[in-house]
């Protein structure tokens, strides 16, 4: 495969796991994050140790909060938790360019429709193509400083496009790495089928008693 710069936001469990497995699959991966702090250790190792499903170090670029670092690389993989959506926006949004596509990773409950304003609040005139996906690909924990498990990748994620006519563009990318992405006519299904709103929730409920005993909850689900 073709080395190509994609850049992966986030310093989580998510954004670990997708910047190594993407630097397995062949690809050059710079890593970014608002909290340069959490990403030290791999600054210095430039690696991140793959365990799990998915096995081996991936090499990785650390670029700390300079989000300019995202202009030559056309695979924006924006995996952070829902509040952090807008920030993101901001911070990226002088440095997008054409062509730039944007994928957030999962988008919640309209993160394409919000990431989307506030980049055109401010004032960014790039055709940038914003994308969804409606969950996260990966079941997966950090381990250690520069570690990360994957315990499974799911079989098919959707993912749609704001606007939906942009969701062929934005798959021909994802599809390189990723033949898990699939389309679905638009956000509204991405949105609606936020199974995190009701999985997540039911889950804690249901395991009250063990959550209160100090007992760690791990999800390991990947259907």
């Amino acid at each position: 495969m073709t080395r190509m710069s994609v850049a992966v936001i986030g310093g989580g469990n998510g954004a670990r796991a997708f910047a190594g497995h993407l630097s397995l699959k062949g690809a050059q991966v710079r890593l970014l994050s608002s909290f340069p702090q959490e990403l030290e250790a791999i600054k210095r190792s430039g690696t991140i140790n793959v365990t799990g499903v998915v096995e081996g170090e991936g090499k990785v670029e650390v670029c700390d909060d300079n989000f300019e670092a995202i202009s030559d690389a056309r695979l924006i993989l924006v995996v952070v938790p829902a509040f952090a959506h807008a920030p993101i926006a901001r911070a990226v949004a002088p440095y997008l360019k054409d062509d730039h596509i944007v994928v957030l990773n999962p988008g919640r409950t309209g993160g394409a429709l919000e990431f989307s304003h506030v980049i055109k609040s401010a004032n960014c005139e790039a055709k940038v193509h914003v994308a969804e996906t409606q969950t996260l690909l990966y079941a997966c924990r950090i381990e250690g400083p520069t570690g990360v498990r994957i315990n499974g990748i799911k079989k098919e994620v959707a993912v749609a496009a704001f606007p939906a006519d942009n969701t062929t563009i934005v798959l021909s990318e994802l599809n390189k790495y990723f033949p898990q992405f699939k389309p679905v006519p638009s956000v509204l299904y991405t949105s609606l089928m936020n199974i995190g709103a009701v999985f997540h929730p039911t889950t804690v409920l249901l395991n009250a008693g063990e959550l209160k005993a100090g007992k760690r909850l791990n999800f390991t689900g990947t259907e």
